[in-house]
């Protein structure tokens, strides 16, 4: 007989002889302990991130915490005990618990290392070794935590490992395209328009799945479903274990009562706080006024996230949350016309990049919008000069950006300079492939203000092609095409003018 120190370390080491012990001496006390402990671990990785991504992320506590944990390992092992009844097998509810609540003791590890990682990242470390270390651990562990509770299920239920492994498999996968998937996609979808800096936002707060980088056990911030499901899993799995350990009816119906009341407490605390949430708020204000296209309303509401933002979280690109909401913010007064607004906020997306970017390629990048965005303010009011100037600027910076070129062409159209109209927009179409219908209808109004119809009418068509709408409202005949410019309105002209090929955003790796 081993020590139960002895028997977690087996678990690691040896399952399935482990796994046989702890069946046979009834260990299912200590599990209760090894999944609630595990729970803590996790609630304390999360308040961990909240030090590095900011104090909204102690909304993922809703799944990670010893309640949560506990209910749905719980509602897991019922699930699991269920199934094996129904292919047949003979195994008992309390042994399905012991093994699967031993075998989180891997999740132990993955956790505590967890929690010194969180600590490790809002202390600065950088170390590229110390990195890729912690990132092959935290991948390889909760695989070897799968292995595990097959190898658990082969005891409890003597049924082979590759069917102990596909029922805990597909009892998990169930659960995250439940809990999570479906979930976080029924939230998602009221940002599915919105702006680069709003839908960097709405990932902080929603469960979803971001990225191929992004935690492959989906812990995001609105877990209120998670927290439920845990709660009723506590519920039903203590009435079950009662009925199979023969409780006495009026123990089963107290400790019963508590994990409701212990729930329905949980969940009121967790969606009071939630709703009072500002971050959440405010988010979810923005893209409403977003989508109802009140846009200067919508930049101020932007605006409020800025300073609720932390300044090194890092997604998509490598961007941060908060200078993408200073664009965002310029952005939407640029579509508001309040162009000395939308100045303002450029040169602080500006000021913002040049002071704080990770790198010099993410700098490159965001100046260059930074310019972009100030000559797309200078032509509302009518400084085509200052435009070109501030153009000239962003593609200095960054050559690959299409879009000042485009612009460009725009301008010199308005200016009556149709011959740099042409090379411009050539510049963006043939030598840096661009695709956006803006550009066409710029060589369009200038092939016809100089008297090529021929191309102008190829370069109208192809406009057509890329954006049929837009084409609609410049109208179709030669002379329509020679005021292009003038009808374009700043939704036409919103940044971006197109999307821009991944890779071409993607900073090089080191």
């Amino acid at each position: 007989m081993h020590s139960k120190l002895k028997l977690a370390l087996a678990v690691f080491a040896s399952p399935a002889a482990a796994f046989q012990e702890i069946i046979e001496r009834k260990l299912l006390v200590d599990a209760f302990w090894i999944v609630g402990l595990a729970g803590l671990l996790a609630m304390l990785c999360d308040l961990a991130r909240t030090a590095i991504l900011g104090p909204e992320q102690a909304f993922a506590i809703g799944r990670d915490n010893p309640l949560t944990c506990i209910g749905l390992w719980m509602l897991y092992s019922l699930v699991i005990w269920g199934l094996l009844n129904w292919l047949k097998v003979q195994t008992d509810y309390a042994a399905v618990l012991t093994v699967m609540g031993w075998s989180q003791v891997i999740l132990i590890i993955y956790y505590a290392i967890g929690v010194i990682w969180g600590i490790a990242m809002a202390a600065g470390v950088t170390n590229d070794y110390v990195i890729r270390l912690f990132t092959a651990i935290g991948m390889a562990l909760p695989i070897i935590f799968v292995i595990t509770v097959g190898r658990g299920l082969q005891a409890a239920g003597q049924v082979s490992f590759a069917k102990g492994l596909t029922l805990y498999i597909v009892v998990a996968l169930g659960a995250v395209m439940g809990l999570d998937l479906l979930y976080s996609q029924h939230l998602f979808t009221q940002f599915a328009i919105s702006l680069p800096g709003l839908s960097m936002a709405e990932m902080r707060v929603l469960p979803i799945l971001y990225s191929a980088q992004s935690d492959p056990w989906l812990r995001g911030m609105c877990q209120i479903v998670r927290l439920f499901a845990g709660g009723a899993g506590l519920v039903l799995g203590l009435w079950w274990l009662a009925k199979f350990e023969v409780w006495d009816n009026r123990v089963r119906n107290r400790y019963t009562l508590y994990a409701a009341a212990a729930t329905l407490i949980a969940v009121s605390i967790y969606s009071y706080a939630w709703s009072q949430d500002s971050y959440h708020t405010t988010l979810q204000q923005a893209q409403a006024l977003y989508r109802a296209e009140k846009y200067a309303d919508a930049a101020q509401k932007t605006s409020q996230l800025i300073p609720l933002t932390t300044d090194n979280t890092l997604l998509m690109w490598g961007f941060s949350t908060k200078v993408s909401l200073i664009s965002d913010a310029a952005d939407l007064y640029y579509q508001a016309n309040q162009p000395n607004k939308a100045l303002d906020y450029y040169h602080k997306m500006l000021n913002y990049t040049q002071n704080t970017a990770p790198s010099a390629e993410i700098r490159k990048i965001l100046k260059a919008q930074a310019y972009n965005g100030m000559g797309m303010a200078h032509d509302i009011q009518g400084n085509y000069d200052q435009a070109i100037e501030q153009f000239r600027k962003a593609a200095d910076i960054w050559s690959e950006f299409r879009e000042p070129w485009v612009r460009m062409a725009v301008i010199y159209n308005r200016m009556g300079q149709y011959n740099e109209a042409i090379e411009s927009a050539n510049h963006a179409v043939i030598k840096l492939g661009s695709e956006a219908a803006i550009a066409q209808l710029a060589l369009a109004q200038a092939y016809a203000n100089v008297g090529n119809t021929k191309q102008a009418k190829a370069a109208f068509d192809e406009a057509e092609k890329l954006n049929d709408e837009l084409t609609k409202k410049v109208g179709s005949k030669p002379a329509d095409w020679k005021k292009a410019a003038s009808k374009l309105t700043t939704q036409d002209l919103k940044f971006p003018l197109e999307a821009y090929p991944a890779k071409l955003l993607t900073p090089p790796e080191k």
